[in-house]
């Protein structure tokens, strides 16, 4: 669709709702729903790279536990466990990561164009009242504000899942020796 100085662009997918009453997360809802395919792939990869990363030092207790205990029991399968799971945590994290960033930069696209139509089909004495400057870096500081956000949610759902699901593995273990560890948690990130 070109524009008033014949620039082509692709329109975006869906617009943003005009509901102010609403937050702005459920008024970006509507083209964050256009992109359900990037997200159906995302989400899981998410989840499953942190379920093999969770699963790799099980494994690894449990070879150590078997070798400890049958002296002569062979290691190799505990090995290619371990191998393949550290080369579908590779592949899917990779994958989480590409498709993660097609998906913000294609948001980026969408917003910066949404923007665009709305600038342009403001009147000029709105422009005469507020400086064009202010315009362009709200615009630029809350899309950028907005898509990290929407790049770092994901990984900080995953990470809050993995520590729970390491915990409730590292209870089943030791429960003594998991209070230990969790009790030193505070000192170490500070």
């Amino acid at each position: 669709m070109p524009d008033l100085f014949g620039n082509t662009y692709t329109p975006p997918r869906a617009a943003i709702d005009p509901d102010t009453s609403k937050g702005w997360f459920r008024r970006l809802l509507p083209l964050l729903l256009g992109y359900k395919g990037l997200i159906a792939i995302i989400l899981p990869a998410s989840f499953l790279t942190a379920g093999a990363g969770v699963l790799v030092p099980y494994y690894v207790a449990t070879a150590v536990q078997v070798a400890i205990e049958r002296q002569e029991a062979s290691l190799a399968p505990y090995l290619w466990l371990i191998g393949g799971l550290a080369a579908v945590a590779g592949v899917l994290g990779t994958t989480q990561i590409y498709v993660m960033r097609k998906l913000v930069q294609s948001l980026e696209y969408e917003m910066r164009a949404l923007i665009y139509q709305h600038f342009t089909h403001l009147s000029f004495s709105f422009y005469d009242k507020v400086q064009t400057g202010q315009l362009i870096s709200r615009a630029n500081s809350d899309i950028r504000a907005t898509l990290m956000f929407i790049g770092m949610v994901p990984n900080l759902v995953i990470t809050v899942l993995t520590f729970c699901v390491a915990l409730g593995i590292m209870l089943s273990v030791h429960v003594t020796l998991s209070l230990l560890a969790i009790a030193t948690l505070p000192a170490s990130t500070s």
